[in-house]
């Protein structure tokens, strides 16, 4: 039985909603973290990264149009302002654990998709858990570690 099209939508919705809520997106336009505190080659990396976020967040949003409806509004959560205050490496790490759980939930959504007859919306939910896991591994080496972090 396929899924209906509210749940599609609603699946969707939330897709677009958990990309554009990205700690990186945040960090990489509004945070204070970025001045003269990184090298060229990450900042390099972390705007591919950025951009192809925002590449699957457009397909999503498409996808949303073609089931005629709404395009959610997208918003940065409340918690990424704290992002302006702490290292570098920091910021990578809670941005490495946050797109843990995004690529958990989307894909979650991608094999109910799947085992739905969905295979549109599931391929494209593969290629984003696929692409948001191997940012996730690129980021590693950028994020903290224990004697970075402060007890506070």
């Amino acid at each position: 039985m396929a899924l209906s099209r509210n749940q599609r939508v609603s699946m969707l919705q939330e897709w677009a909603k958990l990309l554009y809520a990205s700690y990186l997106r945040y960090a990489s336009q509004d945070a204070r973290v970025w001045e003269d505190k990184c090298d060229f080659k990450t900042r390099k990396l972390v705007d591919d990264y950025v951009r192809e976020e925002e590449t699957f967040r457009v397909r999503v949003v498409h996808a949303i149009r073609k089931l005629d409806a709404v395009v959610p509004m997208c918003q940065f959560p409340e918690d990424v302002s704290y992002l302006n205050y702490l290292h570098l490496p920091v910021v990578f790490s809670r941005a490495v654990q946050r797109m843990s759980g995004t690529a958990d939930t989307i894909e979650a959504a991608t094999k109910l998709a799947e085992a739905e007859g969905e295979y549109e919306i599931s391929d494209l939910g593969e290629e984003i858990v696929a692409s948001i896991r191997a940012h996730i591994e690129g980021l590693k080496p950028l994020c903290a570690t224990a004697d970075q972090v402060s007890p506070a």
